[in-house]
């Protein structure tokens, strides 16, 4: 058997599951167990597989087929230009992320100065070692309540060498205490925001993350309301806050905020062109 031939026939088996990337999650699956990128497969095509690997591959297919993420199987995911180790118990960091992150990093870049950033419920911590790595002169913390994330969270920090963040495991709602009232520059959030009735009906993949960091409440908004309600003290006058959102939450979510003196309120849009993140600075 080839690799073409290899490609072709997990392509077709990931399409007739319902797998709705199978061309590049064949490609993926391939790439990962027989440790090549995209050139050397293209180059090695037609060439025969390594037979040594293909019972490993068609366990890792078998495992994809089951409703086991593509990115647990591998072990890692490309976020923001960078690799952060995933796995059971901890949020796949999504490329829509990727949009919060770009909107804390132009901001932070505007301001020009040392800051003070809190990532609140860090999960695999894609989001503040990011800024972290490109902000060195400045502090960052990592707030995350499952002990399991927290692992994924710790191992990232030290894979992609960045010394400047401090992990914390904990509550977000009880760890507010521990920090001093306008302390902080920055707030960013990717907190759970699915609606809890919800839940039941997602991809088995999807159903395959920690429910913890993916359930709102019932009507998806609990995070933001607690967290714009607790820790809004904490953040220094004209300091500036950005979370992830739900689709068609944005009127709540900048309710809450004009609501506890946000104003220069903006809206991001994701590649699907849907709302997907808000920011707003405090005022003076």
């Amino acid at each position: 058997m080839t690799y073409k031939e290899l490609y072709l026939t997990s392509k077709k088996t990931l399409k007739l599951n319902d797998i709705e990337s199978y061309s590049f999650e064949a490609s993926q699956l391939i790439e990962y167990v027989f440790k090549m990128d995209k050139t050397s497969l293209i180059i090695h095509y037609n060439d025969n597989v390594d037979e040594s690997l293909l019972s490993d591959f068609n366990s890792c297919l078998y495992r994809r087929l089951n409703g086991e993420p593509l990115q647990y199987i591998m072990g890692y995911v490309n976020f923001y230009g960078a690799r952060f180790i995933v796995g059971k118990g901890v949020l796949i960091p999504r490329f829509d992320t990727e949009i919060l992150v770009e909107v804390v990093e132009n901001h932070l870049s505007l301001n020009k100065k040392t800051s003070s950033v809190i990532d609140l419920c860090a999960g695999s911590g894609a989001i503040s070692i990011t800024l972290a790595s490109i902000f060195k002169n400045s502090r960052f913390f990592g707030v995350e309540l499952s002990k399991k994330a927290f692992e994924y969270f710790r191992k990232n920090i030290d894979l992609n060498h960045v010394s400047n963040i401090t992990p914390v495991l904990g509550d977000i709602f009880k760890v507010v205490d521990t920090f001093a009232n306008e302390s902080l520059d920055v707030i960013v959030s990717n907190p759970p925001y699915i609606e809890s009735s919800v839940i039941p009906t997602l991809q088995k993949e999807v159903l395959q993350e920690p429910e913890m960091a993916l359930d709102g409440g019932k009507d998806g908004l609990d995070f933001y309301r607690k967290i714009i309600n607790l820790w809004t003290p904490k953040l220094k006058k004209g300091g500036f806050v950005a979370f992830e959102i739900g689709e068609n939450q944005e009127k709540d979510i900048k309710s809450f905020m004009q609501d506890n003196n946000y104003s220069d309120i903006n809206f991001y849009r994701d590649y699907q062109g849907i709302i997907r993140v808000i920011s707003g600075i405090k005022n003076f």
